[in-house]
């Protein structure tokens, strides 16, 4: 592959640590040495080489982009692409259409079946920035000196300017060396008393405790940051953002000559098939029949799925939507995607025998895993990559 058209940078590599919270994927992916690593970037070039020459600049560029929401999209498209070549299908990029603004990423065609592949990628709601100015803050914590415990980081706030971080650092070394790890019981959340440090500042509010470190482990160098979350509960659900999707990439395209596939990447990585269920059949409820109150509940779903209720089937056209669990290189040979169909759809699509299948029946949703395993759809053998990401770490 030409210089020119390489996704990564032909240079020896000595840095093996792994990625830095701030760090961007493409960054990481370029600098990180290790047979594991040479492993995911010899397959990215592998299978960029087997993209659309025309469509592969715009694909690379965004491979190499800092931004991370950029990288996960293009990856996104360059894994479909792959699993749909590796099917024995033929792939259009970017196929022109008479109706709509702007062309759907695929055409796919085998034989006589043929349908549009529309992809997307569903993020976590957080602020970017937001979220940039605390992954600086776990990067800083992760330069101090703690050679005897982890810490277990609670985020009740997050500023809305970065955390000056070098007092903050100071006090957390000084705190941390007036402890015994043999006489600090691990942290907990939900335990009020005990050891902990708390930083208000700017807007900041951080909760710190001590996780004493295996006493044969200690005094050995290791990033500190051990575990971290929100401070407070809040709501967790993805039924919102892939109905949305999934409408969006419905209608963009106008009244389209083959059926449709929206495609879609979790790359926020908490998602449940209930709520891919609710998305499109709608949301799960139960109805009580207040004339008679001592009659059982019945199990029904809300009319808002995408794709309506039986007997009133609605958006025909999207023939079916194909849900990942935050696919990347890493995880490639062991995680199914799972196709979603349409209870009545004006055309049907084919079914790759490698994706698991989820299908409204009468009253309920029928599962059924994969025929083959996925990691033979790539030709790839089965828990590639072979090495250890971080043998020495």
């Amino acid at each position: 592959m030409a210089r020119s058209s390489r996704v990564f940078d032909a240079v020896s590599r000595d840095d093996a640590s792994p990625a830095r919270h701030n760090e961007p994927t493409s960054m990481f992916l370029n600098r990180v040495a290790g047979e594991y690593w040479d492993e995911v970037r010899s397959l990215i070039e592998k299978w960029v080489g087997h993209y659309p020459a025309d469509a592969r600049p715009d694909l690379i560029g965004r491979l190499r982009s800092p931004d991370n929401r950029h990288w996960a999209g293009a990856f996104w498209e360059l894994y479909l692409h792959e699993s749909f070549i590796s099917s024995g299908f033929d792939v259009q990029v970017h196929p022109v259409v008479s109706s709509g603004p702007r062309p759907p990423d695929f055409l796919v065609a085998r034989s006589q079946e043929s349908f549009y592949v529309e992809a997307t990628a569903i993020f976590g709601r957080d602020d970017i920035g937001e979220q940039a100015r605390l992954h600086q803050v776990f990067d800083a914590i992760n330069t101090i000196h703690s050679p005897n415990f982890f810490l277990d980081l609670d985020v009740y706030s997050i500023g809305p300017n970065a955390l000056p971080t070098k007092r903050l650092r100071a006090k957390l070394e000084s705190w941390l060396a007036t402890l015994d790890p043999g006489r600090v019981s691990p942290a907990s959340p939900l335990r009020e008393s005990g050891e902990q440090f708390r930083w208000q500042n700017a807007g900041w509010d951080l909760l710190f405790r001590p996780l004493p470190i295996r006493e044969d482990s200690r005094g050995q160098g290791h990033r500190p940051l051990g575990m971290w979350g929100p401070g407070e509960a809040y709501p967790m659900g993805n039924s919102e953002s892939i109905r949305d999707a999934v409408k969006d990439k419905g209608s963009a395209y106008g009244s389209l000559d083959r059926p449709l596939l929206v495609a879609i990447n979790m790359s926020s990585g908490f998602n449940r098939d209930f709520e891919t269920m609710n998305a499109l059949y709608g949301s799960a409820q139960v109805q009580f029949d207040m004339a008679h109150p001592d009659a059982p509940a019945h199990d029904v779903r809300a009319f808002d799925g995408y794709w309506g209720q039986p007997g009133c089937w609605s958006h025909r056209h999207v023939s079916g939507v194909l849900v990942a669990p935050n696919i990347s290189p890493s995880i490639i040979s062991t995680v199914s995607p799972t196709l979603w169909l349409h209870p009545s759809p004006d055309t049907s699509i084919p079914i790759l025998e490698f994706w698991r299948t989820a299908e409204f029946v009468v009253d309920h949703v029928e599962q059924t895993e994969s025929h083959r395993p996925i990691n033979e759809m790539f030709d790839l053998p089965e828990g590639w990559p072979l090495s250890e990401p971080f043998p020495y770490g």
